[in-house]
């Protein structure tokens, strides 16, 4: 009895182990083991999955907007359950410091972060099971190049206003407010800018808030353009938009052949509220013109309700200042300061492009 009873036993015990070594390959998150332990991948990895492969943004990309969207092929692995892997994703700065980070259910992920202008980040995902402690290899870094700052090129300007600084000249008293923007301080206060290249057709937008019901002065002006520096009153391209002392909205647009300005019966009084947001915007080309004003409560884009949105169509040549002068406000022409700048309001993210607003602007 003796002699068989051990050999019996050894086979037992060689049985149990050989169902134990199945029953742990077939484990979705290979066992979590310390730097070094034979049980991690050399590269560290804990989970037997490929690494996802970057697929945009790559090549340092330049964004239109300040959203990203990072996007990555699906990691594989005939130990891991491919329903059960989710995507843990990392960004870094320039310094190479992680700015954000999130695990994810899918290979493509929306950060949320602020980004800085004109400036590089790096981006990286591996596959995680994080409620076994598991991670997959890096994939291998993708690159983008966040939206640039403040800039006057070609026939497009875009100014934030919101960093203390301007691409264009100020005149008169104007005070920036960070993260907010600039202050047109009373009704010799305006900033002007002078495009290098014509814009024939497109549009001219801005965020005001601090907008009054009623202010001083009379005939005043939120924005504007014009061909040189000549009295914009008389001016030969003369474009203004006007809120004026008791919230009438008015227009006028001087092009080559012919001048178009607000009727009677297009102008509008509004009681303006000084803490809501307001987008003003101009659209011309194409023989048409179109002037909008969008408000939004506190803290919005103004947006949420259109207060002004009236046009006229145009015949003949177009609009073709030459230089192409654009204004924050309004300079005095010959009717006086009583009719250049709405005094107190505060101006952002001004666009001026062939291309309509992006949505980086609207903050």
């Amino acid at each position: 009895m003796r002699r068989r009873t051990l050999p019996y036993l050894c086979v037992l015990a060689l049985a149990s182990a050989v169902a134990v070594g199945c029953t742990s390959s077939k484990t979705p998150a290979a066992p979590t083991a310390p730097s070094g332990d034979p049980g991690a991948a050399p590269d560290g990895s804990t989970l037997k999955v490929s690494a996802p492969t970057p697929l945009s943004p790559l090549n340092d990309t330049v964004l239109t907007d300040q959203t990203v969207t990072l996007r990555a092929s699906a990691a594989s692995g005939s130990y891991a359950d491919a329903a059960a892997v989710q995507y843990d994703f990392e960004v870094y700065n320039p310094a190479n410091v992680k700015v954000v980070t999130q695990v994810v259910s899918g290979p493509t992920w929306t950060p949320a972060f602020g980004m800085d202008f004109n400036t590089r980040y790096t981006w990286r995902v591996r596959g995680a099971i994080p409620s076994s402690d598991a991670y997959g290899p890096w994939s291998a870094f993708g690159s983008f190049v966040s939206p640039q700052g403040g800039h006057l090129t070609g026939n497009e300007l875009y100014d934030p206003l919101i960093d203390g600084k301007t691409v264009g000249q100020i005149n008169g008293r104007v005070t920036f407010i960070p993260g907010v923007g600039a202050k047109l301080e009373d009704l010799s206060s305006y900033i002007s800018y002078v495009l290098p290249q014509t814009l024939t057709a497109g549009e001219f937008s801005m965020i005001v808030t601090n907008l009054p019901k009623r202010n001083a002065g009379d005939k005043t002006k939120i924005m504007g353009m014009a061909q040189g520096f000549d009295d914009i009153v008389t001016n030969e391209r003369r474009f203004t938009f006007e809120k004026r002392s008791d919230g009438t909205i008015a227009w006028r647009l001087i092009t080559h052949d012919v001048q178009i300005d607000t009727g009677p019966e297009q102008r509008q009084v509004y009681s303006f509220v000084p803490t809501n947001v307001y987008l003003w915007r101009a659209l011309w080309g194409n023989g048409s013109f179109l002037a909008t004003v969008m408000e939004g409560g506190p803290g919005s884009i103004g947006q949420d309700k259109t207060v002004y949105n009236v046009g006229e169509p145009y015949t003949g040549r177009g609009y073709d200042p030459v230089p192409h002068v654009i204004y924050v406000g309004n300079p005095s022409g010959r009717s006086g300061p009583d009719s250049a700048t709405v005094p107190g309001i505060i101006v952002r993210q001004v666009w001026v492009s062939p291309n309509r607003r992006p949505t980086f602007a609207n903050k």
